[in-house]
C-alpha cells in the first residue's frame, strides 16, 4: 500500500490501538460508525444522505455496523470478525465525501434488479457498496478487499464497465 491520500484518515490498528484486543477494536470501529452514519452530520455521497440498517442487533450494535465488520464464513448463518475491514472504519464516510478524487472509482450495476453504486480504491484495497435509491442511497457494504478473489472481481466488474461504457446487468 502506498501513502494514503491527505483526505483519508488513518486506519484503526488492532496491535498498536487496541493491543490485539479484538474487543476493544469492535469498540473502536463502533462509535467510529456512530459517529458517520448516526450523528450529525450524516455521511453523504454526491450530496444524497445514505442511509444504514439501525435495526439493533447482538450486543446493543446496528446490523448495518456488524454488516461492515464481519464477513461470511464456510457455515451457513455463520459470520466472523473482519480485523482489515473493521480497521478500515474511518475511512467509510470520507470515501463517501471524496468520490471524485483521481484515487476513486466508481461505476454501477444492476443486481436483481436493483442499482448499486461501487466506490473501490483499489490501490488501498477498500470498496463500499451502495443500494441506490430514489432520494439517495442504502449502505450495503464496505470491505477490504485485499484478498486475491475479491480484487479479481472488482477488477472484471471495472473492466466490463468500461470497455461496455454501460451498466452491468447482473440477474
Amino acid at each position: 500500500m502506498s501513502i494514503l491520500p491527505k483526505w483519508l484518515p488513518p486506519a484503526l490498528n488492532l496491535v498498536n490501538h487496541f493491543k490485539n484486543n479484538k474487543t476493544k477494536l469492535i469498540e473502536g470501529a463502533h462509535v467510529q460508525y456512530v459517529n458517520d452514519f448516526r450523528m450529525n452530520p450524516l455521511a453523504k455521497f454526491k450530496g444524497q444522505r445514505v442511509l444504514c440498517d439501525v435495526r439493533m442487533g447482538r450486543q446493543n450494535r446496528e446490523e448495518g455496523f456488524w454488516h461492515l465488520v464481519e464477513h461470511d464464513c464456510n457455515q451457513v448463518g455463520q459470520r466472523n470478525l473482519d480485523v482489515r475491514s473493521a480497521e478500515k472504519m474511518p475511512w467509510l464516510k470520507k470515501v463517501l465525501e471524496n468520490y471524485n478524487k483521481p484515487e476513486v472509482k466508481q461505476w454501477e450495476i444492476k443486481e436483481k434488479g436493483v442499482l448499486k453504486t461501487y466506490i473501490w480504491l483499489e490501490a488501498y484495497d477498500y470498496v463500499v457498496i451502495l443500494k441506490n435509491l430514489k432520494k439517495g442511497y442504502f449502505l450495503v457494504t464496505a470491505y477490504h478487499t485485499g484478498r486475491k478473489h475479491y480484487r479479481k472481481l472488482l477488477q472484471k466488474l471495472r473492466r466490463h464497465i468500461r470497455r461496455t461504457k454501460s451498466i452491468l446487468h447482473i440477474f
